[in-house]
């Protein structure tokens, strides 16, 4: 046998006719004397099988590694799109927080005047980088305008925080106390006193489930 690139041809060395056929042990001598004399083409056709094995190795793994970098490269680029693609959805969503800000901003009441006397609340609140708020508002003010104070003030979602007196007696959230209401409650309905700070936490999505977590009440805080 004899190798032509990386194909390997068949060749005949040597062919035995005799009548009547040789006994098995003429036959095995006959065979050993010809492996004898044609050692260098037999040594030659095991290692052309040799070496032929190791190239069809080698294109079997080119081919899988091109086909590995093709894989991972298509899932580079799924992953990229989606990530575009959030980055965009996100982009959008935080334009969106913005303009609603601007809108709450510009719908809150008017801040009473003296001449309101005892129908005022004052509410104090301190965001986690120091910043410092007080607003007054009417008893009236539904606790609806509170949440957009502090959303458009320290833009702090308003869906995603609670809002919990110092003493940890009242707490407050969105859903609860505003969304899920047929009238929003007013700041007289709630009970407080004329004076109030909050403490400001923001609640966690854990398995789809949303959970209040404390960050640290020196971290986002309120002050009475």
């Amino acid at each position: 046998m004899t190798t032509k690139g990386s194909k390997i041809t068949p060749k005949v060395l040597v062919q035995h006719h005799c009548s009547p056929p040789l006994s098995a042990e003429q036959m095995a001598h006959w065979m050993n004397d010809v492996r004898k004399r044609f050692s260098k083409q037999y040594i030659k056709m095991q290692t052309d099988l040799q070496e032929q094995s190791l190239y069809q190795e080698r294109i079997q793994g080119y081919k899988s590694s091109i086909q590995s970098d093709t894989e991972r490269n298509i899932q580079e680029q799924q992953q990229e799109a989606v990530r575009i693609a959030q980055e965009a959805v996100e982009q959008e969503r935080q334009q969106q927080l913005q303009q609603r800000r601007i809108t709450f901003l510009k719908n809150l009441p008017e801040p009473p005047g003296p001449d309101e006397g005892n129908n005022v609340m004052t509410i104090s609140v301190r965001d986690l980088r120091g910043k410092s708020e007080n607003r007054r508002f009417t008893l009236d003010t539904p606790l609806e305008m509170v949440f957009n104070w502090v959303d458009a003030t320290f833009e702090l979602e308003r869906e995603c925080i609670v809002l919990t007196t110092m003493n940890g007696k009242h707490s407050f959230t969105w859903h609860d106390n505003v969304q899920d209401q047929a009238t929003t409650i007013t700041l007289k309905e709630t009970g407080l006193g004329r004076m109030v700070g909050f403490r400001v936490t923001e609640m966690m999505k854990e398995d789809g489930k949303e959970q209040v977590t404390e960050k640290n009440k020196d971290e986002i805080s309120t002050t009475e």
